[in-house]
């Protein structure tokens, strides 16, 4: 019965959402989402919240900052100075996060005359793993974890609204503070992944075999 219930919330609430926001869901396949035993309970709730936060969507996409249900967690390495290769996609990032203000590393690169610039600097907190609700992710930064590093992220395409599903590896998870101007301080928590390269044809094939075998019978599809 609770199950049902909150089947029904959630049902509800997706349907109360501007019927251009809707498609954008279309990630969380809600007509197939069941809930078939306690352990289910936590992730039901964890929908309820997102679709709670649907209202911040406006067109082209959202900006701004949400809580989460989650946690970053150890290994941590504090005051960590980003590369400048990686400081440039961070500033490229809050760009296109908050297109009313510029972004840069110093407010040189602004003329006197320029206003809502934010000189970006590159000290963050390094993380190497990351909880949201009752999953675990990893990076690289956790030796460990790092088997838990590799993800499948679910885009909408703008041109067609279709779906694609790119691979790659977390490569850390950091929190990174920004000020902006009338609001203050702002912590955002973030995550630096490497993505796969496409294949340059679906033909290619690799074989594999185990280490106490010479059967190359595995053929993965790329």
């Amino acid at each position: 019965m609770r199950f049902m219930m909150q089947s029904s919330q959630i049902e509800r609430k997706f349907n109360m959402l501007p019927s251009n926001c809707q498609g954008i869901f279309q990630i969380l396949d809600l007509e197939n989402y069941q809930a078939d035993d306690e352990n289910n309970s936590f992730e039901s709730e964890e929908l309820q919240a997102f679709l709670n936060i649907s209202k911040e969507l406006v067109s082209g996409g959202a900006t701004g900052s949400e809580s989460y249900p989650g946690e970053l967690l150890p290994p941590m390495n504090a005051n960590v100075i980003l590369p400048d290769s990686i400081l440039d996609l961070l500033i490229d990032y809050y760009n296109c996060a908050y297109v009313e203000y510029n972004f840069s590393r110093s407010r040189l690169d602004f003329s006197s005359s320029s206003e809502n610039y934010i000189a970006v600097t590159g000290k963050v907190t390094q993380y190497g793993r990351l909880r949201i609700g009752a999953e675990y992710f990893g990076s690289v930064l956790s030796k460990r974890y790092t088997k838990s590093s590799y993800i499948l992220a679910r885009f909408i395409d703008e041109r067609n609204n279709d779906i694609d599903t790119y691979p790659g590896q977390v490569q850390f998870y950091f929190e990174h503070t920004t000020h902006l101007p009338s609001i203050g301080p702002v912590k955002h928590y973030l995550a630096f992944v490497n993505w796969y390269r496409p294949a340059v044809s679906a033909d290619a094939r690799f074989l594999f075999a185990n280490e106490d075998s010479d059967d190359y019978t595995n053929d993965p599809e790329l």
